[in-house]
């Protein structure tokens, strides 16, 4: 314990010293979990020192015919400059989009989008149910299907006066994810670090991880085509495991960098929103602290967490490949089929809710300091407390996440495919183009056809959306908690504007709670 409280010291004294990043109280580092330290070295041993002795084995070690072929593959420069100009056009249409979503009313867009999906089925169901079609349309003349349109009408009507009904029931709910959302573009706004710093320096980790793990695979591509030894050990008998091997250690590392970004995200949210108001734009000088917090304290948790969910996805995969391959059987039966569709929808299903836990239970180890297996069960409990404004406030992020996705590669594409298309007027009318083909027109960017000017650069907008995009779900999840985890009859100063217009909306009353819960 005394060489571990000396070592913490000489950590901080040391951080202190270059200035490098902000200190951290050796109290917060002194009371480390042995679970934390243990999984961080598992991560370390079976995960990292794996990839990088077949890294090198790829790249200075074996018959050097992964150094060939990386030699022999010549991608084109234009692609990497299409990429990029995607991808800075990607971060600057981000940027203006967070700007937009902080001074445009979000609950107008949530408004309309619940009355205008109502109305559409609403006059959809009317047209179909009542025949109020066109007379240009073909329409099927025999009774049933005429019976079959109107009832597919009826049962349109039906669901819009539910949507309705479901509005009703969770309207206060909307109002608490509509708060929740203009708190968080307020949160990204004061602190800018999270938005522009955290996709950097978390979007380089992930492409680090990338190419050390396909060396990595390159190396075992080498390694098992050996003749002898290890090679064709690993080659004849256990050559499926060591394929799952490498997935298990490429899901695991992304996953720990996933959860560090969710961490920190969540660190510095929590902050913000328990600061003073005049205090809140200081909060963005302790970014880097809460990613050196998290990986130093608590980097066994996440590297647990990163673990679960990488089983999860190393499993959903051997679903969807024994599926597969079991299909390509010429006697394969239509029951047994639906079996390995429906196991494969559950497998998929249980990823989906395992990351949603893993993504709350790394909120609460950022609020409360403790392992993830705790915050996996407080943030249960919590849920379990809250269930319709979880529902809604993680619904409402998860619908603007979607919807700036698309918009943020769209623009890349269209953006584009307009560049190519003004080159392409350039070309000699004698040598016309193809869109699909390509042709001979002039060198470097020219050559390169409209799929393969498109598809590289929503690819590189994509990368930088998801990067973008990731801290601003994980903010609103964490401003979520911290609403639930407070007090709210007596609202102090520190809570976000957004947040206290609905209990300014009670006035003096304070059973706000008791008639919100």
């Amino acid at each position: 314990a005394q060489l571990a409280s000396l070592e913490c010291y000489f950590e901080w004294a040391w951080c202190a010293m270059v200035g490098a990043v902000p200190a951290i109280k050796p109290s917060e580092l002194a009371n480390r979990r042995p679970t934390d330290v243990l999984f961080l070295l598992l991560f370390v041993i079976f995960s990292l020192l794996p990839q990088l002795g077949l890294a090198g084995y790829a790249l200075f070690g074996g018959a050097g015919n992964a150094r060939e072929a990386t030699s022999q593959l010549h991608l084109p420069p234009e692609l990497f400059q299409v990429i990029g100009c995607a991808m800075v056009l990607c971060l600057l249409t981000g940027i203006a989009f967070l700007q937009f979503t902080r001074c445009f009313p979000i609950r107008l867009i949530i408004y309309t989008a619940i009355v205008g999906s109502a109305g559409m089925l609403a006059l959809i169901g009317v047209t179909l149910a009542f025949g109020l079609i066109p007379e240009d349309l073909d329409m099927p003349s025999d009774d049933f299907s005429r019976v079959a349109v109107r009832r597919g009408g009826d049962l349109m009507i039906l669901a819009a006066v539910l949507e309705l009904m479901v509005v009703c029931c969770f309207w206060q709910e909307i109002r608490l994810s509509i708060a929740v959302l203009r708190s968080t573009s307020t949160f990204l706004w004061d602190v800018p670090s999270v938005s522009l710093l955290y996709p950097l320096l978390f979007g380089v980790m992930h492409v680090a991880g990338l190419l050390l793990w396909a060396c990595a695979v390159a190396g075992a591509a080498e390694l098992l085509q050996e003749e002898k030894g290890l090679g064709k050990t690993l080659r004849e008998e256990y050559a499926a495991q060591s394929i799952f091997g490498l997935l298990l250690c490429y899901f695991w590392g992304n996953g720990l960098v996933t959860a560090l970004s969710g961490f920190a995200t969540a660190r510095v949210a929590s902050e913000w929103y328990f600061a003073e108001q005049p205090d809140k734009r200081k909060v963005g000088a302790r970014a880097l602290e809460a990613v050196r917090l998290g990986l130093l304290k608590h980097g066994g948790s996440m590297a647990l967490g990163a673990l679960l969910l990488a089983f999860i996805r190393v499993l959903n995969l051997l679903f969807f490949w024994a599926g597969r391959e079991h299909r390509r059987l010429p006697d394969d039966s239509r029951p047994r089929r639906c079996w390995l569709g429906l196991r494969e929808a559950v497998a998929g299903c249980l990823e989906a809710a395992a990351r949603f836990a893993s993504k709350q239970a790394y909120v609460e180890v950022a609020l409360s300091g403790c392992s993830f297996f705790q915050g996996a069960g407080r943030a249960a409990s919590r849920m379990a407390s809250a269930p319709k404004r979880f529902a809604a406030v993680e619904g409402a992020g998860a619908m603007q996440r979607a919807t700036s996705e698309v918009l943020l590669v769209g623009v890349a594409g269209c953006a584009a495919g307009f560049i190519w298309a003004m080159r392409s007027i350039e070309v000699d009318q004698d040598d016309p183009v193809d869109i699909v083909s390509g042709g001979p027109y002039g060198d470097g960017l020219g050559k390169m056809t409209l799929v393969q000017w498109v598809v590289p650069a929503c690819f590189g907008a994509w990368l930088v959306a998801e990067s973008m995009l990731h801290p601003v779900s994980v903010a609103t999840s964490s401003i979520l908690h911290c609403w639930l985890s407070e007090d709210l009859s007596a609202a102090g100063a520190h809570v976000p504007k957004p947040l206290r217009s609905l209990l300014e909306l009670q006035g003096d009353d304070d059973a706000f709670v008791e008639h919100y819960a």
